[in-house]
């Protein structure tokens, strides 16, 4: 995705989508909820992990220096996503 919202930090390819991801945030969407959710928690995840790696050169500070993350979603989280087929389409072009 060439775009980045600033409100909810997820990733959008083109205007259309950027629509859609601010429609259902401003409807509360509960699956769009989720998406910022993870977005802002991998984006907190990343800064702490910048800030380990800069104080100490030590990495992500769980003792990995595989790059690897966690997971941030949750299982229903998911499961709200799958059912959408909007949420899936931008999820697809943030991917490319």
């Amino acid at each position: 995705a060439r775009y980045r919202d600033p409100l909810t930090g997820l990733a959008y390819s083109d205007l259309a989508a950027f629509k859609i991801l601010r429609e259902r945030y401003n409807s509360k969407d509960e699956a769009i909820l989720s998406l910022v959710d993870a977005a802002r928690s991998a984006s907190a995840h990343e800064q702490a992990r910048e800030n380990n790696k800069n104080h100490d050169g030590a990495g992500d500070g769980d003792g990995n220096n595989d790059g690897s993350q966690e997971h941030l979603l949750t299982e229903s989280q998911l499961l709200l996503i799958e059912k959408d087929d909007e949420i899936k389409k931008i999820i697809r072009d943030e991917q490319m």
